[in-house]
């Protein structure tokens, strides 16, 4: 084999082979043979001569899977198309784990191994007989919102079973803000009232506290049409909330609310939580990339707020039906 035939295949060897989980809790590359041999069959021509990039030969992998205009087409073609991209994805989910575990792992006592078995369940089967989380992220993808590797990337870290082992890892990925604009006032009052038993005065002021805070915050954004990530209320917004105090004050209150909610539901989840660090744990810094659009990292964050807002109700549930016991 001649050096330039080594370098390309090098450069594309994860469309033929798949990261898998094995049983024995690690993580492993398989071979894909027929994969490899498809691959070289359709594209080595293009990738050696440099006629095509990697993003368009993502992209003609995903009209061949979809068969989006391709007449010609062949169910061959198809599954293979699949099962490449899957690949592919396989390679970005054991990427964004071990990110997870290289910024968190030490600190929250996990490791990438720990994180593997959620999401990494795609054995490199043809045709498999289940729906593997890397053909999920494949079917869901938008080529016009982002690249395929930043896609596969946001959709792990905002996998809800991985989150769920982070949180019980008194991992909370999520902001101050996010977790208000989340929250409703019917759970903030069954949240304070029950489980923290302030006295039913405290617990109407800070709930009134999060209506406003709703009605201000929540209302501009919609509004504005803003998407996306949700950064601190400004002092304009925070005079609206509360004209009776200063805007120093307000934000206080409402970042100690939030962090109240967010000991809430790790303590309930995982027993007992660690200061939330608000400089370290943003889930948002993985989002640092150009190449994803307003409008994609808000498909995500709506997508993390989702479970995060179930979590929260399961776990009301849970503390009430405990206290009744």
């Amino acid at each position: 084999m001649d050096t330039q035939s080594q370098d390309w295949q090098s450069q594309y060897r994860n469309y033929w082979t798949i990261a898998i989980h094995k049983s024995t809790g690690r993580c492993a590359l398989k071979d894909l043979p027929q994969i490899q041999s498809w691959f070289q069959s359709n594209f080595e021509k293009k990738v050696k001569n440099e006629f095509i990039s990697e993003r368009q030969l993502q992209e003609e992998c995903v009209a061949l899977y979809r068969n989006d205009g391709t007449e010609a087409t062949t169910h061959e073609d198809t599954r293979f198309s699949q099962l490449r991209l899957r690949s592919y994805i396989s390679h970005q989910i054991r990427y964004a784990c071990f990110q997870l575990a290289e910024k968190f792992g030490e600190r929250h006592n996990f490791t990438a191994d720990n994180l593997f078995p959620f999401v990494l369940d795609d054995q490199g089967h043809l045709n498999p007989n289940y729906r593997p989380f890397s053909l999920e992220i494949l079917d869901n993808y938008k080529s016009d919102r982002a690249q395929l590797n930043t896609w596969s990337v946001l959709r792990t870290k905002n996998h809800k079973e991985l989150n769920c082992y982070l949180l019980s890892h008194n991992l909370y990925r999520a902001t101050d803000w996010s977790i208000l604009n989340s929250t409703t006032t019917d759970q903030l009052k069954d949240i304070l009232y029950k489980y923290f038993h302030d006295a039913p005065s405290e617990t109407e002021r800070n709930c009134q506290r999060l209506a406003n805070y709703h009605q201000v915050y929540k209302l501009d954004r919609i509004q504005q049409g803003l998407k996306g990530l949700c950064p601190p209320p400004t002092p304009q917004q925070l005079m609206r909330m509360d004209p009776d105090q200063p805007p120093e004050v307000t934000l206080e209150e409402l970042k100690n609310l939030a962090t109240r909610l967010r000991q809430y539901c790790i303590h309930v989840r995982a027993g007992h939580p660690d200061i939330y660090d608000s400089d370290y744990a943003h889930w948002e810094d993985a989002l640092n990339q150009k190449t994803v659009s307003a409008e994609s990292v808000d498909d995500e964050h709506s997508e993390f707020l989702d479970s995060f807002g179930q979590i929260l109700q399961d776990s009301l549930n849970a503390a009430i039906a405990q206290a009744l016991q």
